[in-house]
């Protein structure tokens, strides 16, 4: 058995742990762990293979998998209060999108909104602990959005046109730039390189999209 620092407590700047991010567990797996009271890297580190493999849906394969990759990690004590993630909308819910044609669908309006949510959360604070799991689901989402506001309702106005048009350029890049970030995290990890790179791309797109702080605002009043 290897030996073990001294477990040291977790900083309040600390990323959140996401059980996700552990490879090949899945939710329902995740959901098991979480069941049985393993939810954080603490738990994690301070339990034993044996009551690991224990879970309905680990064994003793996978059990040896987790706790070879949460041993990769600073000890944590017991007990620590891990960082949770805010809701991206705690200080974001200032955003503001590029307005639809009237004639617009209802699918496209709903697209709309989950695309400036899309960003919203990208934007947050919490994206420095986000993983490849959640760039793959983002941008799959993404995807539908794209399909959907590429389906322009019949004798738009020109002016209206240019709306969704404008739109659905800002949501090609957006799609660009997640998978740029897909395929960087799957090679190389996401680093702070590639995390400041999609930061920069993040906050260009909400320029382009009309995104401003409340603080910008109070600024023009």
């Amino acid at each position: 058995m290897s030996r073990q620092k001294p477990p040291t407590e977790q900083t309040a700047t600390s990323p959140p742990f996401d059980l996700h991010r552990i490879p090949g567990l899945g939710p329902i797996r995740v959901r098991a762990l979480q069941k049985a009271g393993f939810d954080s890297l603490a738990a994690l580190q301070h339990s034993s293979e044996e009551s690991l493999a224990a879970i309905p849906g680990i064994g003793p394969i996978k059990a040896r998998q987790i706790k070879n990759y949460v041993e990769q990690f600073p000890p944590v004590a017991l007990g620590t209060t891990e960082p949770t993630v805010a809701s991206p909308f705690a200080d974001l819910s200032w955003l503001r999108v590029v307005s639809l044609p009237r004639q617009a669908t209802p699918l496209q309006r709903a697209a709309r909104e989950v695309f400036r949510e899309i960003v919203a959360i990208l934007l947050s604070s919490a994206a420095l602990s986000y993983r490849r799991r959640l760039l793959h689901a983002l941008l799959h989402l993404l995807q539908g959005c794209a399909l959907l506001l590429q389906q322009a309702p019949l004798e738009t106005p020109p002016e209206d046109d240019t709306k969704l048009q404008q739109l659905q350029s800002l949501c090609s890049l957006l799609q660009r730039t997640l998978a740029d970030a897909v395929t960087q995290s799957s090679r190389l990890g996401m680093d702070n390189k590639a995390q400041a790179r999609l930061a920069r791309q993040l906050r260009k797109i909400a320029k382009d999209l009309g995104f401003e702080s409340a603080s910008q605002r109070g600024q023009k009043r």
